[in-house]
Order: C-alpha cells, then structure tokens, then sequence
C-alpha cells in the first residue's frame, strides 16, 4: 500500500507502508539516488536500493534533491546541484561533494 507520495521539479518518489521507496524520473545530478554519472529517463518506478535496509515513514522531494526520514529519526538525502551533490557511498550513509565554481 502508498502511504506517502512526493514530487520535485523532475521525479518523484512513491513510499510504501513497508518503508519501502520508488523513484522515477529524470536521474540528473542524482535525483534518483543511482550513483549514476549520466543523465536519463526513468518511466518506471524503481526500488531505492542503498535505503533496503531502512524502514522510511516520510519522504520529500524538492527540485534537485530528495530527502527521508528513516523510524530512528535520521536524516538521508540524495540528489543537488552543479556545486553541491549528494551522493550515497556503500560504506557510508551520505557523502557531501561541494565543487568550486
């Protein structure tokens, strides 16, 4: 079942009642939390795999990043900006890259 579905300028994200979250969209500057260096289109929703140990109950999606909220209270964001990007690493929930301009 959806408990909560959210949209930013080009994704969205869909969180099921399992804690589960689904993206789709374009995956420019990581919006859709793939790790990806190349931009494209995602018609269909895909599993937020690096969160599939998590169990999410919020999620938010804003123009260029994504944001959830996990059951412990912390905080996971993906996504950004020509000067900032979010991006997920395997050993480490979040890693912050800011770029000179």
């Amino acid at each position: 079942m959806i408990r909560e579905i959210s949209s930013g300028g080009k994704h969205s994200a869909v969180l099921l009642e399992n804690g589960s979250i689904y993206l789709c969209g374009t995956d420019v500057f990581n919006l859709l939390g793939t790790d990806s260096k190349k931009w494209k289109e995602q018609h269909k929703f895909i599993k937020m795999s690096m969160l599939e140990n998590e169990i999410i109950v919020q999620v938010a999606c804003a123009e260029f990043h994504t944001i959830c909220l996990n059951d412990k209270g912390e905080v996971f964001s993906w996504g950004g900006t020509h000067s900032v990007k979010f991006i997920f690493k395997k050993n480490s929930k979040l890693k912050i890259e800011i770029r000179s301009k």
